[in-house]
């Protein structure tokens, strides 16, 4: 690939930052089950990974017919998935901190409502993440593939996509890095399915890509954002 100046980090939740793609996949299975007597399928599964929950649920409902609104839906499931984290700490992915130490712009773009995010990095006991800018599936009007998360993260953080850096697990956000004319990184661990194909680069784990990214860092923007965590640049 072409060596990018990397003046902004744009990191997905599920996959990359957490472990949470195998558990959730669990919970839907048992919420399915409980709530309606069905077991999804391997594909289902597959077709939906990557996607935010109104996504998912509505996908899920039209295929089996289901009467039910995603919104009425997670009202349902969200409890369930708390339930389940007061027992299950979340694991975070391997080199994270040195990740995030890096002087360069940072943002989380999930599908993950904001609140669920908050729970599942108190589960892990990381309250915060040291990041610049959190984009959820609260604050944008369509979801990946759509690119408009990771647009609206670039001009709150006051860099052009061209120099944004993005770390993607699924097909879905992978193609809306792309759409939005970033470069992207496909990270292994904590991901349930290989879409490194889909990528520019392909890492193990975010310790491996630390140095890689270290080594392209850009100058960095000139402005502060709204968390007042930029105007960081590289000695």
């Amino acid at each position: 690939m072409k060596r990018p100046l990397i003046n902004a980090l744009l990191l997905d939740f599920d996959g990359i930052v957490a472990e949470s793609e195998r558990e959730n996949g669990e919970l839907v299975r048992a919420f399915f089950r409980e709530r309606f007597g069905i077991e999804i399928t391997a594909d289902d599964e597959r077709s939906i990974y990557g996607f935010p929950w109104p996504e998912t649920f509505a996908a899920l409902f039209g295929r089996y017919s289901i009467a039910m609104s995603p919104a009425e839906a997670w009202q349902l499931f969200f409890p369930a998935k708390l339930a389940w984290l007061s027992g299950h700490p979340v694991r975070m992915a391997t080199g994270l901190p040195e990740l995030l130490g890096l002087p360069v712009a940072k943002a989380l773009v999930s599908g993950s409502h904001r609140k669920e995010i908050e729970a599942m990095l108190a589960s892990a006991g990381h309250p915060r993440l040291g990041i610049d800018v959190m984009i959820c599936r609260d604050d944008v009007s369509r979801s990946k593939p759509d690119p408009e998360g990771f647009l609206v993260a670039c001009s709150r953080l006051g860099v052009p996509p061209a120099e944004a850096f993005v770390f993607e697990d699924s097909r879905p956000g992978i193609a809306a890095a792309r759409a939005a004319g970033m470069a992207v990184a496909f990270v292994r661990e904590l991901s349930p399915e290989d879409n490194a194909g889909l990528a520019d680069v392909a890492f193990d784990t975010l310790a491996e890509a630390v140095p890689w990214v270290q080594e392209r860092l850009g100058p960095g923007p000139a402005a502060g954002t709204e968390d007042g965590a930029l105007g960081r640049r590289r000695p």
